[in-house]
């Protein structure tokens, strides 16, 4: 009599369908989170990898930062090459550890104060001021200063 009973009352069976509806939409979503984060932490590497060394402009004046680093660390190569073709000795600057040091050791002021007194000199051919100048305007591009 007691089983009978049991298996008649029916109390309490709204409460089990929405456990069991609450635990599949719960795998569910643990299923597709899991599904998914891989493909967006790839996407998140490509697309790093993408932008890595590309300048944002955040103003529209002027284009200071020609062809962005890679552009700035061609045309660096091309002067040490000519330079040593000229019998110059000479080494190349990398170009995103010369950034690197611009961003962390120099304050906006001083690097408009450094640009500007670029801007007055006329470097020849093979110096490597004319790529130190390049980063400045790159870096001066990234913070949006002018």
């Amino acid at each position: 009599m007691f089983f009978r009973d049991f298996l008649n009352d029916d109390a309490g069976a709204l409460t089990l369908d929405w456990v069991v509806l609450t635990a599949a939409l719960v795998g569910t979503g643990i299923a597709v989170v899991s599904t998914v984060s891989t493909g967006v932490d790839g996407l998140a590497v490509t697309t790093e990898a993408d932008l890595n060394g590309s300048i944002i402009r955040k103003t529209f004046v002027g284009n200071l930062c020609k062809g962005g680093l890679e552009a700035v660390q061609m045309n660096e190569n091309a002067r040490v090459t000519a330079a040593r073709a000229s019998g110059i000795d000479t080494d190349a600057i990398n170009v995103r550890s010369a950034l690197n040091a611009l961003e962390t050791g120099k304050g906006d002021a001083e690097i408009l104060h450094l640009y500007s007194e670029m801007q007055a000199v006329t470097f020849a051919p093979l110096d490597s001021e004319i790529t130190e100048k390049r980063l400045l305007e790159c870096e001066i591009q990234r913070r949006g200063l002018l």
